[in-house]
C-alpha cells in the first residue's frame, strides 16, 4: 500500500536534539526519509534506530539542493519537512495527518505555524509560518541556496495556511552559540549572485543576530526600498524587526516614526504597540510605558500577535511589575509580576524580581508558604533551578532558603557541597568554608564554582575578606572562558589597564552580593576601587542603589556616600572622555569611539555634551541622520546647548535643508558672545538663499484623482525651497475646480489661470484617447507656465500631471541629483493586461532598450535588452535616458537656454514631450530619470483602489530616506 505522509529531513552532527524530534514523529509518519549531509557525531546512529532509509548526500552549499534529493526518496501522497531540531505534539499530528487524508485540501502547499523558542533556555517565543507540507507530485520542489522556498514546474501553486504547529529549539541561545548559524547562513547569502529584495531582509536578520546592528539596519532599508508590494508577510516582519534593531541602536525617534505608520497599516497587530511601549519603558518614560501596555492588556482579545504571543500579555505584565516596583507601588508590582508568572513560570528574572519584593516586604513564614505553594510545587522547576533563582535575589534571608534543598535527592554531590558552602557564606561562617576548601585542589575548587551555586563571585569575595594571597593565586590560574585577570589586578592592587564591560559588570555583581552578605571589609574594599570604574557602571551603580534603598536595605549606606564624590568629579570625567575621543578621531578609530560614547550615554544620559560628541562622530562616519537624530535628543535635555545645534545646523546643510539651517544658525547667534563663531555663522547666512520652485500643471481632470494629486503636492518635503503653484484650471467638473479653490486656500503661493477652453477628454478603464489638437493645446499651456518662470526668476520649474501622486521627498530627492533637466519615474500599465512601464525610453518614439546607430538586433535580442533597461529602472538611481516627461524639474539655465514644448515641423513623433526632448538634446542637455522614490499613476479609475495603499507605504518608505 503506498505510504500517505513522507516525512523528509536533511541533518548534520544533530545527536543533542534529533532523538526528541524523531520520537515525537515516530509511528505517525509512514515513511521517514533522512539525508546526512556529513556528520561525524552519533547522528546516523540515532537515524537508524528510527528508519532504515538514511542516505549520505554530499552538502553543496544549497539547501534546495539537499531537501529535493531527499524528497526524490519519498512516495508518500504528502511529503512533511522537519528540522532535527524541531519537534511536535504527538497527538496533534495524529490528528493533523487524520484531517488531511479525510479531509483533502485546495491546496497543494500548506504553511505550519512555526513557534520558536529564544533566547537563554528557551523562555521566550517567536512564531512565523513556513511551507512544510506539499502535495509529492513530483511537481513541486524548493528552490533558493538558503531560506528555501517552494514552487511548482508549472507556476500552479496553491498556497494555505494550517492551524499545525513545529515547535522550534534552534534559535535558543545557548545552541545558537554551539551551531554558529548566522556565520553558516551570512556565508549562504553573500554567495547569492542576484538577490532578491527577501534575500536582503535575510541579510538584516543575520547580521542583527551577529551584533552588527547598522549593518542590519542597512539592509533591512533596502530590502524595503526594493520590495515590489508592501502586502507580503516578509515585508510586515521585516518592519518589525527593523523597528526592534533601531531601538536596540539607541535610533528611537527613528524606530517610533516607523511604528507610527506602521500602526495605520496593521492596527490589528499588538507587535508594533508592544515595541512603543518597550521603547517608552527603556527610556525611563513610564507613565507612557504604562499607557501603552495597560491599553495592549485591555485589547488583548481584540489584537493578533506575529513574532510572540508573550506581546499580548505575558511581557506587558512583567514590565508593570518592574514600572510599579521602580515607582515603589509594590502592591501592583506584586501583582503584574504574579500576572506575568501565571502566563509564562520559564522566566527566572521575574521570579527572582517577587521573591525579593515578597522577601523585602513580608514575613520570612509568609514567603517560605509561597515558596512551598508557588516554586516547589511546580513539575518544570528543578531543585538546580529553584537554587538559581533564590540565589539571584538581592535579599540574605531570601538565598538562606536554598539551605532547605541540601537533601534534595536530584543535587548531585558536589552541587549539595557547592550548596553547603555557599550557606556557610551566608551565615558568615569563614572559618569552615577555609577549611573546606584547604582539602581541595586548584581543579577540585575550580569544579565546585562551575556548579554555578558557589560561583567565582562568592570566592572573589572571599579572597578579600580574608586577604589571602593563596585564593589569589588560584584565581590567576583558573582558565575562564574569557580572561579577567585585569579585574584581579584592580581587586588585588596590582597594575592594571582600563577595565572593559565584562569586567565591570562582573564588579557590579560583585559589590552587590557584597551588600547582601554585609561584609564590610569587602565592602569599603570595592567602594575604594570605584575609581577605576566608567561613568557608565557607577550610574548603573547608583540607579542599583536607589531601587534597593526603596526597599529598605541599610547595606548601600556606604554606597551612597561614595557616591557624592560622583557628581563633582563627573565634568572632570567628561573632559577626560572628550580627549580619549579626539585621540580616537585623529586616528580614525570611529567605532571605538563610538562604543566609548555609547556606553556613557546608556548610563549618563541627561550629559548633554556626549550627545553633541557622539554627533560629531556620526558625521565624520557620514552618518547624518543618526547624528540628527542624537542632536535632537541633546536638544530636548538642553534646547540652547550652542555645540548641539552648531552641529544640527551643519548637518541641515548637508542635507541641503538650508531654511533650516538659517533658522539654527539665527538662534545661535541669540545665544553666544563667541566672535569666531557668530563671524562662521554669518558667512554661512550670506551663503544660503532657498531654491525658489514653480510648480507647473496644465488640468483637466476627475475630482476623484484629482484630490490625491493636490494632496501628494501638500505633504512635499520643502526644507530649503520656496515653492509656489501655478496650474491651468482647464477643468469641466465643477468640483475639480473646487477642489483647486481649496488647495489655494490651504497653501501659500498659489496662483490658479482659467482656461477659456470647454474641450473633452475622452478616457476610460482601458486606456486615454489623444489626437492633435489636445496634445499641442497641452504644449501651449506647458510653455506658458515655462514663459512664468522664465520672467520671474524661478531656480526650477517641476511641471507635472495632475494624475500622478507624489512621494512626500520627490523635490529634495530630485534637487540632490542636481541635474538641469530630470524626471521621477512612475510606471504605467498602458493596457489593463499590460505589464507596467516607465514613463521614460532610450529613443525615438518610445523605444525602451539600448541600441547602437546602424545596429540591426533580432527580436530575442530586443526582448532582453528591454527586460535588462526595466529591472535596471527599478533599481534606486539616477540614470540617463532619452526621453522622458509628466513629473519634470527644469533648471534655470536650460529655461533661459530655450527649452519648450512647441511642435518641431521635420518629425513625425507623437506628443509634445518628444518634441521637448529633442529639442532639449539639439541645445545641449542630457536627460535624466531618478528612481528612488516612484510616484504613482492613476491612470484609470480603476487604479484608485491602489493608491491609499501607495500612500501609506510612502509614509513609511519616507523614513528610510538616505
Amino acid at each position: 500500500m503506498k505510504p500517505f505522509l513522507s516525512v523528509c529531513m536533511i541533518v548534520k552532527n544533530e545527536e543533542s536534539v534529533l532523538r526528541r524530534c524523531l520520537e515525537s514523529i515516530k509511528g505517525i509518519a509512514d515513511e521517514i526519509i533522512i539525508a546526512d549531509t556529513g556528520s561525524v557525531d552519533q547522528t546516523k546512529d540515532i537515524a537508524l534506530e528510527y528508519t532504515d532509509m538514511v542516505f549520505d548526500y554530499k552538502w553543496e552549499d544549497d539547501f534546495s539542493k539537499a531537501r529535493n534529493f531527499a524528497s526524490s526518496k519519498a512516495s508518500g501522497e504528502w511529503i512533511f519537512v522537519i528540522d532535527a531540531d524541531e519537534f511536535v505534539d504527538r497527538d496533534s499530528f495524529i490528528k493533523f495527518k487524520e484531517d488531511l487524508k479525510n479531509n483533502p485540501p485546495d491546496y497543494n502547499i500548506l504553511a505550519v505555524q512555526i513557534v520558536n523558542f529564544v533566547g537563554l533556555n528557551g523562555k521566550d517565543t517567536s512564531l512565523n509560518y513556513h511551507e512544510r507540507l506539499y502535495k509529492n507530485d513530483g511537481l513541486i520542489n524548493y528552490y533558493r541556496s538558503i531560506h528555501e522556498l517552494l514552487k511548482h514546474k508549472e507556476s500552479k501553486e496553491r498556497r494555505g495556511f494550517s492551524d499545525f504547529q513545529i515547535y522550534h529549539s534552534g534559535y535558543m541561545k545557548n545552541i545558537i552559540n554551539e551551531k554558529e548559524k548566522s556565520n553558516r547562513n551570512l556565508t549562504l547569502l553573500k554567495k547569492k549572485k542576484e538577490k532578491e529584495p527577501i534575500d536582503y531582509y535575510f541579510l538584516g536578520n543575520e547580521y542583527d543576530q551577529l551584533g552588527d546592528l547598522d549593518k542590519a539596519i542597512k539592509y533591512y532599508q533596502k530590502g524595503f526600498q526594493l520590495k515590489d508590494d508592501l502586502n507580503k508577510d516578509w515585508v510586515k516582519k521585516l518592519l518589525l524587526r527593523l523597528v526592534n534593531t533601531l531601538h536596540k541602536a539607541n535610533r528611537n525617534k527613528e524606530a517610533l516614526e516607523i511604528i507610527d505608520s506602521c500602526e495605520q497599516i496593521y492596527p490589528y497587530l499588538v507587535d508594533f504597540k508592544f515595541y512603543r511601549g518597550k521603547i517608552h519603558f527603556d527610556e525611563e518614560d513610564y507613565e507612557n510605558a504604562k499607557e501603552v501596555f495597560e491599553e495592549i492588556l485591555r485589547k488583548k482579545n481584540e489584537l493578533k500577535a506575529d513574532s510572540s504571543n508573550d506581546f499580548l500579555e505575558y511581557l506587558p505584565y512583567k514590565l508593570l511589575g518592574e514600572i510599579y516596583e521602580s515607582e515603589n507601588e509594590l502592591h501592583l508590582a506584586v501583582h503584574n509580576y504574579s500576572r506575568a508568572l501565571s502566563i509564562n513560570d520559564a522566566d527566572d528574572y521575574v521570579w527572582s524580581k517577587l521573591i525579593n519584593l515578597l522577601a523585602k516586604h513580608s514575613p520570612l513564614d509568609e514567603l517560605t508558604e509561597f515558596l512551598n505553594n508557588n516554586l516547589l510545587t511546580k513539575n518544570n522547576i528543578t531543585p538546580q533551578r529553584v537554587i538559581k533563582i533564590l540565589l539571584d535575589v538581592p535579599d540574605l534571608n531570601a538565598q538562606k532558603l536554598t539551605r532547605s534543598l541540601l537533601d534534595e535527592p536530584e543535587l548531585s554531590i558536589d552541587e549539595k557541597e557547592a550548596l553547603f558552602i555557599k550557606n556557610l557564606c551566608l551565615d558568615g561562617n569563614t572559618n569552615e568554608v577555609v577549611k573546606i576548601i584547604a582539602e581541595k585542589s586548584p581543579s577540585q575548587i575550580y569544579s565546585l564554582l562551575t556548579k554555578g551555586i558557589f560561583t567565582i563571585i562568592d570566592f572573589i569575595i572571599l579572597t578579600i575578606e580574608l586577604q589571602s594571597q593563596e585564593y589569589q593565586k588560584i584565581l590567576y590560574d583558573i582558565k575562564f572562558d574569557k580572561s579577567i585577570n585585569n579585574l584581579f589586578h584592580v581587586l588585588f592592587n596590582k597594575k592594571h589597564k582600563k577595565l572593559d564591560e565584562f569586567e565591570e559588570e562582573l564588579f557590579v555583581s560583585i559589590l552587590k552580593q557584597a551588600n547582601v552578605l554585609g561584609w564590610e571589609t569587602v565592602i569599603n574594599h570595592l567602594n575604594s576601587k570605584m575609581k577605576y570604574l566608567s561613568l557608565n557602571a557607577k550610574t548603573k551603580l547608583k540607579k542599583m542603589e536607589k531601587q534597593v534603598a526603596k526597599n529598605g536595605d541599610p547595606h548601600y549606606v556606604q554606597y551612597e556616600k561614595s557616591q557624592e564624590n560622583i557628581d563633582s568629579n563627573r565634568k572632570k570625567e567628561i573632559e577626560e572622555l572628550k580627549k580619549d575621543i579626539e585621540n580616537l578621531l585623529s586616528n580614525q578609530l570611529y567605532e571605538e569611539a563610538l562604543t566609548i560614547v555609547d556606553e556613557s550615554l546608556k548610563f549618563a544620559p541627561s550629559h548633554v555634551e556626549l550627545y553633541s560628541i557622539k554627533a560629531v562622530i556620526l558625521i565624520n562616519i557620514q552618518q547624518l541622520d543618526r547624528a540628527k537624530e542624537v542632536l535632537e535628543k541633546g536638544l530636548e535635555i538642553d534646547p540652547n546647548h550652542v555645540d548641539c545645534l552648531y552641529n544640527l545646523a551643519y548637518i541641515h546643510e548637508r542635507n541641503k535643508n538650508v531654511h533650516m539651517a538659517n533658522k539654527v544658525y539665527e538662534k545661535i547667534l541669540g545665544l553666544t558672545n563667541d566672535e569666531e563663531i557668530i563671524k562662521e555663522i554669518k558667512d554661512q547666512l550670506n551663503k544660503h538663499d532657498k531654491k525658489k520652485i514653480l510648480v507647473g500643471s496644465p488640468i483637466h481632470q476627475k475630482p476623484q484623482i484629482l484630490k490625491y494629486f493636490l494632496k501628494s503636492l501638500s505633504r512635499l518635503d520643502i526644507e530649503g525651497i520656496e515653492l509656489h503653484f501655478l496650474f491651468i484650471d482647464d477643468n469641466d467638473q465643477k468640483e475639480s475646480s473646487l477642489l483647486l479653490e481649496e488647495f489655494s486656500k490651504a497653501e501659500k503661493n498659489v496662483v490658479i489661470c482659467k482656461s477659456d477652453f470647454n474641450d473633452k477628454y475622452e478616457r476610460n478603464n482601458q486606456t486615454h484617447f489623444w489626437n492633435e489638437y489636445l496634445i499641442w493645446k497641452v504644449a501651449n499651456f506647458k510653455d506658458s507656465i515655462i514663459q512664468i518662470a522664465k520672467e520671474f526668476n524661478f531656480d526650477y520649474l517641476f511641471l507635472i500631471d495632475s494624475d500622478l501622486v507624489l512621494h512626500p521627498y520627490t523635490l529634495q530627492q530630485l534637487l540632490k541629483a542636481n541635474k538641469d533637466i530630470i524626471s521621477n519615474i512612475f510606471w504605467t500599465k498602458w493596457q489593463p493586461d499590460f505589464p507596467a512601464l516607465p514613463q521614460v525610453w532610450m529613443f525615438d518614439q518610445y523605444e525602451q532598450y539600448i541600441k547602437f546607430r546602424g545596429e540591426q538586433l533580432s527580436k530575442e535580442q530586443i526582448i532582453e535588452r528591454h527586460k535588462d533597461f526595466v529591472e535596471t529602472l527599478k533599481k534606486p538611481g539616477v540614470y540617463e535616458v532619452g526621453g522622458l516627461g509628466a513629473c519634470t524639474l527644469i533648471s534655470k539655465k536650460a529655461i533661459k537656454a530655450g527649452v519648450n514644448f512647441s511642435e518641431i515641423k521635420n518629425i513625425s513623433f507623437w506628443g509634445e514631450d518628444r518634441h521637448f526632448c529633442i529639442r532639449a538634446q539639439a541645445l545641449g542637455f542630457d536627460l535624466f530619470v531618478d528612481t528612488h522614490y516612484p510616484a504613482f499613476h492613476i491612470y484609470r479609475d480603476s487604479d484608485l483602489r491602489n493608491v491609499e495603499k501607495y500612500m501609506e507605504s510612502v509614509d513609511i518608505a519616507y523614513l528610510f530616506r538616505n
